[in-house]
């Protein structure tokens, strides 16, 4: 990452200014100081020449501009090596963005370098494993998301649902009890679980629309006609 690179260069150039005249203490703190004020302004601007690409990106999305979305976000690579996990951030909302056309051959490369907290995107990766029925990968993608995103319900929920899915029904309910533990209010996620125990079919459908961007079950009729434009990628396809 060039933030990183460029501040440590900065500091290292400031301090061998600063022995010339000063003690090593005053070249050590001087030099540190700049490394982090350096790395701190060029990530901070950065970060938002990034996040006005996203924001464009999703009003694109928003009018359905599929492709023109993808390359808005595409042109942000070369901002993307200047920050941390920059790329592996904007590979998550490009893979989202195919996998919601259900172009998971094509999500599928992206999903794979996401970010792991975005959970979306690693759940759809962990799908598409799912769909490939390599589901040892799936579990693998699902256990190191719910590691790094124990507060989020839902992927908990679809950890459990795809275990279940799978035949692993006594795993599945491990992961609800762990679920509900680090979310104790999500009735939701209470909900699936319930439905599990008592051998039932696990609603997923409590979550919301975030579960109908999977494409693991088809949206209804009635949520399509509520959530308009933002379902309008399923009705055409």
């Amino acid at each position: 990452m060039y933030a990183i690179a460029v501040g440590l260069a900065s500091g290292i150039l400031t301090a061998l200014l600063v022995s010339l005249r000063y003690n090593v203490y005053a070249m050590v703190l001087t030099g540190s100081l700049v490394a982090v004020l350096v790395f701190f302004l060029i990530s901070r601007h950065m970060v938002n020449k990034l996040q006005a690409l996203q924001q464009a990106s999703i009003r694109q999305l928003e009018g359905q501009k599929f492709d023109l979305a993808i390359r808005t976000l595409e042109s942000g690579s070369g901002l993307s090596r200047w920050l941390l996990y920059g790329q592996s951030q904007l590979n998550g909302q490009i893979g989202y963005i195919y996998y919601i056309q259900k172009k998971y051959d094509k999500a599928f490369p992206y999903l794979k370098d996401s970010f792991i907290k975005n959970w979306m995107a690693q759940l759809m990766l962990a799908a598409c494993y799912y769909r490939k029925k390599d589901f040892k990968k799936m579990e693998e993608v699902l256990e190191r998301t719910a590691k790094s995103n124990k507060k989020v319900a839902f992927v908990w929920g679809v950890y459990a649902y795809l275990m279940s899915a799978t035949g692993k029904k006594e795993e599945a309910l491990q992961v609800l009890a762990r679920g509900t533990t680090a979310c104790p209010d999500d009735k939701a996620l209470k909900a699936v679980q319930l439905n599990l125990q008592n051998k039932k079919k696990m609603k997923m459908g409590k979550f919301g629309d975030l579960w109908y961007q999977l494409w693991l079950e088809a949206p209804p009729q009635r949520l399509l006609q509520a959530a308009q434009p933002r379902f309008s990628a399923f009705r055409r396809r």
